[in-house]
This record gives structure tokens, C-alpha cells and sequence, in this order.
């Protein structure tokens, strides 16, 4: 099964704009040049960056390509007279709209808003994690899994998007049949995205990804909490999308796993420096990703609980572009 997803973010609103969703379309009054937009979640209103957005002629059949920009813009600014069709494509989300060049210019900008088919995002709910309701924000339905449920392959078989929510069942990591069916799952070219807690599951499956600090499979944590990490901004295109290098994170709970390393072949985007029972520890790594197979893998020590930052949920919703496109 081929499996490829991607969402990104980032605050963008046009003054005059026309929603289309799949294949609906709609124009305002203003007049601009050539075709301009943006890509955005389901929601309409919050943009997706690096999204491929093709523009084709119906008469001429010629075909222009471009990539969304940090804020989810695109433009084309010089193309012939004719009806086009413009799709914005993201791993497995699309959006498609209808819009026609006269005298250089188009009636509105366009918002090209992605969706995706509920069944291909799985979200494993847990005590402390609610990524669903992030989803449920940017407008999209998801299907919920339990852990026993990852037991059975055919469970992932419709998913693209598999989201492992801190403080679910993580017995189920030991289970050999959950190994084997979320390493193939992977390398087939699925999204994992495990948080704190459910860090047992990248443990067990990819073992020489991540060093937890101190045993690997009993796992540290932090304490002295409540704590605010100044957090630095490791990966350029995640500053790019922040606007800074640096991101405040707020921890509320006594006990979260902290990585201590990572192999050469893991990805970090985030580090920082914290307190634990163990004293303090420097620049160690926060938010990461690795690639196996086709598919990619992605872990954070923080999540989405109440108390949660700003530029937290950024960093999160970041994330999820991670994903194989």
C-alpha cells in the first residue's frame, strides 16, 4: 500500500478571496493579475506550505507548476488567457477549484482549502495527548484505533496518518505482531507520530533510532515541574515557519521522557536546555524524525495537553508536514 501525507502551517488571510474546496468554486469582486492564492487546511483559514499547486488550460492544455510558499501563497503571475483548472496537492490531501485568466488577470485570489478521506488519519487516543482535537480544528474527521487495534494489519491498512497519543495502552509496544505491523506499515510509506510516553513504540520497533536517557525501555523523566523551556530551533525550515529560532515549551506534568542521543540518520528540529531528577541537562534533543523505508517516523517529548504554548502547537502542527510526500 502506497501511503503519503502531508499537512503544514501557518497564519495567512487574503483580503479578497475565493473558498474553493474540492471542486467547488466561487469568485469575489477585485481584479488581479494572473492567478494568485493560497493553500490552507480544510478549515480554509490556516495555510499549508510546501503544497504543489498546478494550474492547467483547458484549451491550450499547458500546465504551470509551483509550490506554496511558509505562509501558503502561490502565485502565477504571467500566463496565457483561458479557463484553468488549479489543484494543490500535499502527500494524500488535494483541493482542486476552477478559475479563468482574461487580459492577464482573474476576478479573486483563490483559497485552495485540502482535504483528505477520514479513514486514512488514525489517532490512538491517550490520558494526556488529544491531537484529535488539533485535527478536529483544521476541519478534519479522523478514524480512532486502540492499541489492541494495531495488532491487526488490516487495522492499517486505509491509514496514512497514524497519530500515538501519550498515556495510551503502551503494553501493546511489546507485542511482537504490533512490531511487525507498524515497521511494515512505515516502510510502506506511513506517518507515525508517537509523543512523551508512547516513546515504548519507537523503542521497541526502531531500537537504534533514539537513545532515551538511562534505560531505554524503562525510560527517564523530568521533574521540578511546572518548567518553561527556551527551546532552540534546530531545523531551518521549522525557524522559517516560526519566524524565530527559538520556541517556548511548557511542561505541567512530573514525568516525561527525555532523549539523550540520536543516530546520525535521525533528524533533530528542536533542542533545549531543562532540570530533571538527574540534574541539569544540556541541549539534548525535543522534537525529532527519522525515515524508514518510505515512510517516516517522528517523536516529540512535549505534547498537547491544556497548558500547552503557542509556538508548542506550531511545532507540532509542524510536524505533521513531516510527513512522506
Amino acid at each position: 500500500m502506497a501511503k503519503r501525507l502531508a499537512i503544514a502551517l501557518m497564519a495567512f488571510s487574503l483580503t479578497a478571496a475565493l473558498f474553493v474546496g474540492c471542486g467547488d468554486g466561487d469568485t469575489g469582486p477585485g481584479t488581479i493579475d494572473g492567478i494568485q492564492g493560497t493553500v490552507t487546511y480544510k478549515d480554509g483559514t490556516t495555510p499549508v506550505a510546501g503544497a504543489t499547486v498546478t494550474a492547467t488550460s483547458t484549451v491550450m492544455e499547458a500546465t504551470f507548476t509551483t509550490t506554496s510558499g511558509s505562509d501558503g501563497s502561490f502565485k502565477f503571475s504571467s500566463v496565457p488567457d483561458d479557463d484553468y483548472t488549479v489543484t494543490a496537492v500535499k502527500g494524500a490531501f488535494r483541493a482542486q477549484g476552477n478559475i479563468t485568466v482574461s487580459d492577464g488577470k482573474t476576478t479573486a485570489a483563490m483559497t485552495l482549502a485540502l482535504d483528505i478521506d477520514e479513514s486514512k488519519v488514525g489517532v490512538v487516543p491517550g490520558s494526556y495527548d488529544d491531537i484529535g482535537a488539533i485535527l478536529t480544528d483544521l476541519g478534519y474527521g479522523f478514524t480512532t484505533l486502540t492499541d489492541a487495534n494495531l495488532a491487526d494489519s488490516s487495522n492499517l491498512d486505509p491509514i496514512e496518518l497514524l497519530f500515538l497519543n501519550c498515556g495510551s495502552d503502551t503494553s501493546w509496544a511489546a507485542d511482537a505482531t504490533v512490531q511487525a505491523n507498524l515497521k511494515n506499515y512505515v516502510n510502506d510509506g506511513g506517518y507515525l507520530y508517537a509523543s512523551d510516553w508512547d516513546y515504548l513504540y519507537v523503542e521497541y520497533c526502531w531500537p537504534s533510532a533514539i537513545d532515551f536517557y538511562g534505560d531505554d525501555l524503562v525510560g527517564p523523566y523530568i521533574g521540578n515541574a511546572p518548567q518553561t523551556i527556551t527551546a532552540d530551533v534546530v531545523n531551518s525550515g521549522l525557524a522559517g515557519y516560526l519566524g524565530k529560532d527559538e520556541a517556548s515549551i511548557y511542561f505541567d506534568l512530573p514525568a516525561w521522557i527525555v532523549i539523550d542521543n540520536v543516530a546520525t540518520s535521525t533528524d533533530i528540529l528542536v533542542s533545549g536546555d531543562f532540570n530533571t531528577y538527574v540534574g541539569n541537562l544540556n541541549d539534548k534533543p525535543l522534537m525529532v524524525s527519522f525515515e524508514h523505508g518510505s515512510g517516516i517516523v517522528a517523536y516529540t517529548c512535549f505534547h498537547n495537553e491544556a497548558q500547552i504554548t503557542d509556538d508548542a502547537r506550531k511545532l507540532l502542527l509542524y510536524f505533521i508536514s513531516l510527513t512522506p510526500s
